[in-house]
């Protein structure tokens, strides 16, 4: 994990920030058909916990007024066996929705893919060893197959790890989008094997040793501040600025976060009960409104380095 920059603990950058999340991720299982070394459920791969339709459905409707952003994660969610009833419940009523999946069964799912408003897709690496490396798979050829499909808005999520030298391939992760019509790739850290990361400030100094000087500005992207850099037209956002609870250690420099920096709240099926949480807290609340109620105002940024 990425230590906090001591030098700027602003609330909002000076940016217009709601300081509330209004983004929910619904881990929809548990199962995956990965098993990259990185992964949170990595020994969960066998399980499932799917959340029922019917009680997913209720939840997404009860939050409706509260939040902008309905996420879908697992696992794998395009295993989620009611996944094509579930993106036309949420395009008929208009939820602005991401999905983030490791792209290997995107070729199962255009007709749905293409009514999401952004299909994250985690990609390791484009060398073919190093892929099998992370994900323990051979699906390397068919998720580049799959991201050549032109109606699906899709972004790269990237995780700069020492052990591959991924971060290398940057520069050919820029090729690739720019040859595809993909416009943005996301820098992002993981809570696991954190000694094994590249801090952002290495991403950086690699980029403008390929790329010359960096145009960086710090933009609201789903209400939230990420550092942006833009090469050849591909948006490089980099996900260093991170949300926290003033609830828990406002000076903790090692703090847990989720994959895009910040405290998302999420909902899963545990024991056959809905929870909720906020990303790296341990309480649990059986409702999003009773986890607003406790959270809500209770959040601060700063910038990781």
């Amino acid at each position: 994990m990425q230590k906090i920059s001591d030098s700027n603990t602003q609330s909002n950058f000076g940016l217009n920030i709601k300081l509330y999340p209004k983004e929910v991720r619904y881990i929809l299982l548990r199962k995956c058909n990965h098993l990259c070394t990185y992964c949170h459920y990595e020994r969960a791969s066998e399980e499932n916990n799917e959340i029922p339709y019917n009680i997913l459905e209720r939840e997404i409707k009860n939050n409706k007024k509260n939040i902008d952003i309905v996420h879908l994660t697992g696992g794998e969610p395009l295993l989620y066996s009611s996944f094509n009833k579930l993106i036309d419940y949420l395009n008929k009523n208009k939820f602005t929705s991401h999905v983030t999946t490791n792209g290997s069964l995107i070729h199962t799912k255009l007709k749905q893919l293409k009514k999401i408003t952004d299909v994250h897709v985690s990609l390791p690496s484009l060398n073919e060893r190093n892929y099998k490396k992370i994900t323990r798979t051979n699906n390397l050829e068919q998720v580049l197959e799959n991201l050549c499909y032109k109606k699906i808005n899709f972004e790269i999520n990237f995780l700069p790890i020492k052990s591959i030298h991924n971060v290398l391939e940057l520069p050919k992760y820029i090729g690739f989008c720019k040859l595809n019509g993909i416009k943005s790739i996301n820098i992002l850290e993981m809570e696991s094997n954190s000694n094994d990361l590249v801090s952002y400030n290495a991403v950086r100094d690699l980029l403008k040793k390929n790329f010359g000087k960096l145009h960086e500005e710090t933009i609201i992207r789903h209400n939230h501040p990420v550092d942006r850099i833009k090469i050849d037209g591909i948006n490089i956002h980099l996900c260093d600025i991170a949300m926290y609870p003033n609830k828990i250690c406002s000076n903790c420099n090692m703090i847990n976060t989720c994959n895009e920096g910040i405290y998302h709240p999420r909902m899963f099926y545990a024991n056959n009960k809905v929870v909720y949480q906020i990303c790296g807290i341990r309480k649990k609340f059986s409702s999003y409104l009773e986890m607003q109620k406790e959270y809500s105002g209770n959040f601060f940024y700063r910038r990781r380095i």
